[in-house]
């Protein structure tokens, strides 16, 4: 009767036995495999390949951008160029890299490289390694942050360049706006209260005169690029913006009529309102297109 217990007992002994037999091999395996190491060659070629890029930036699109402007602006794009790629270099080194590359949510990274944390054990002097797509190929972690740094910077360097002619209109044009704009819209409460104006119109005009002012210093700048060196300019310069200014005159003033009698002025608004954004993207690329074409 007690022999089955003894049995079934011996039976389950040897067969953990035999298991622990089968996996002694396996983590001995384990153990003995070696833990990769970046590879002297991918390193070299990760370098160069920065490199590369680096040379692609600061010179390169500095000297191509700087050619599209005039020569007394040449020094201005290339220093906008090396400031830029330097500034978004740091900022990458600062917290782009840990939002961009590390775990996080399904939006952005977390936080856990900021200032480039971990990347290097000071206790025992090791830089940490990252993994690449191909399987069993690693890269120093400090070498990898390197080479996409230069992508990052030279792509806001690319927008910074291209952008070079049209931060000069847009300059011209808030300048423009400033000195005659925001004076207008500082007087015109007084002046309406002098004309006698309804008083619950007086916000719809300083409202219609915020809208409209920018809308029609963007329109008069694209036509003064236009007729840049031009022959017969000054006559030519009213005929392309005449009739770009008759809506936004209208609907201004369409806005004060309706406050004034005591109807919603909302529609007009939206109308100035849309007129202002659909003028605010594309008046500086159409004003910096004619100054090219101009200064060629």
């Amino acid at each position: 009767m007690r022999t089955a217990p003894i049995l079934c007992k011996a039976i389950r002994r040897m067969t953990g036995v035999a298991a622990l037999a089968t996996l002694v091999p396996t983590l001995a395996w384990a153990a003995d495999a070696p833990v990769p190491t970046p590879d002297k060659g991918d390193m070299a070629w990760m370098l160069t390949s920065t490199a590369l890029v680096l040379l692609m930036s600061v010179p390169a699109l500095g000297l191509f951008y700087g050619g599209l402007v005039r020569t007394k602006n040449m020094l201005s794009v290339l220093m906008q160029v090396f400031v830029g790629f330097s500034l978004i270099t740091v900022l990458w080194c600062i917290y782009g890299y840990s939002l961009a590359f590390t775990a996080g949510n399904e939006f952005i990274g977390g936080l856990s490289r900021l200032f480039l944390s971990g990347t290097f054990n000071s206790a025992t002097g090791a830089f940490s390694n990252i993994g690449t797509f191909d399987k069993g190929v690693v890269l120093n972690e400090l070498v990898y942050v390197g080479f996409q740094a230069t992508f990052a910077a030279i792509t806001c360097c690319l927008i910074l360049g291209a952008l070079a002619l049209v931060w000069s209109f847009l300059a011209k044009a808030l300048a423009h706006w400033l000195a005659t704009g925001l004076p207008l819209l500082v007087a015109a409460p007084l002046l309406a209260l002098f004309l006698r104006l309804e008083p619950s119109a007086i916000p719809v005009l300083a409202l219609a005169l915020a809208l409209g002012g920018p809308a029609l210093t963007l329109v008069g700048a694209v036509g003064a690029a236009l007729t840049l060196g031009a022959r017969r300019g000054a006559v030519l310069l009213p005929l392309l913006v005449l009739p770009l200014y008759v809506p936004v005159l209208i609907f201004g003033v369409a806005a004060v009529n309706a406050a004034s009698a005591g109807l919603s002025a909302q529609p007009h608004l939206l109308l100035l309102a849309a007129y202002l954004i659909a003028a605010l993207p594309l008046a500086p690329w159409a004003g910096a297109a004619a100054l090219r074409l101009a200064l060629e």
